[in-house]
């Protein structure tokens, strides 16, 4: 086993890969974001924004970053200046992400808030406000037209883009009240067809199926497609 690198001081940490899958990202609490050329990489470029940085993500040649002064903001790649702002909380965002496209960006924060941003337009499309805590993780789906969050108050909701109401709410997680404390950050992604969502909570993956009132309940160990399920798996089914 190889050893572990040290890529930022002791506190949150987030990465992700520039399109291309060569290099590597990773923010942290130290306001830097480190460029990896790979795994094996051991002269690593770094450029230092300032601020605690909570998220990062890629898209188009550029880098967008979530840092402590409450903002998403673009910066260009590999050099890092800043090219601009998307959106403003009134609390740090703790997740966002940006569609395959490039056309939608959605962020979640600490005042409960969930914010849809046409990137096209640059503006707010949609302002979710249905959780009752600090936001954890979203996830949209391939064909934009559902979103999937997670929050601590211990709910993972299943809602639609174009008018935020709320497809499915599943009681998942256990209720904190600050996402420092939240023994699980909930991370999902969805199936390519946009059908399912996927939900990590501790060492448990769970599969949400649209077309039947069911979630499936996989051991984290096991490697599942959202297409084939082995019959060998072990799982189980939910009723909800």
């Amino acid at each position: 086993m190889k050893s572990l690198k040290l890529a930022h001081n002791d506190g949150h940490t987030d990465v992700c890969y520039d399109s291309s899958g060569s290099f590597i990202l990773t923010c942290g609490s130290d306001g830097k974001v480190c460029i990896w050329e790979g795994k094996d990489d051991t002269d690593t470029s770094s450029v230092n924004l300032g601020d605690k940085i909570f998220a990062i993500a890629f898209q188009g040649g550029r880098f967008f970053a979530a840092t402590e002064e409450n903002t998403i903001r673009i910066h260009t790649f590999p050099d890092g200046v800043s090219d601009g702002m998307v959106t403003r909380f009134t609390a740090p965002c703790r997740h966002f992400v940006v569609s395959d496209d490039g056309s939608m960006l959605v962020a979640g924060a600490d005042d409960f808030k969930i914010k849809v941003i046409s990137m096209e337009e640059n503006e707010c499309i949609c302002l979710y406000s249905e959780h009752q805590a600090p936001i954890l993780s979203v996830s949209i789906d391939p064909t934009k037209e559902f979103i999937a969050s997670s929050s601590c108050d211990g709910t993972v909701k299943v809602w639609h883009v174009i008018d935020g109401t709320t497809e499915k709410t599943l009681n998942l997680l256990s209720k904190c009240s600050d996402p420092g404390q939240a023994k699980s950050l909930c991370r999902m992604c969805w199936s390519t067809d946009g059908e399912h969502p996927t939900m990590l909570v501790l060492t448990t993956l769970y599969l949400y199926m649209f077309q039947h009132p069911t979630i499936l309940v996989l051991p984290y160990n096991v490697a599942i497609s959202v297409h084939v399920l082995a019959s060998s798996h072990t799982c189980t089914y939910h009723t909800i």
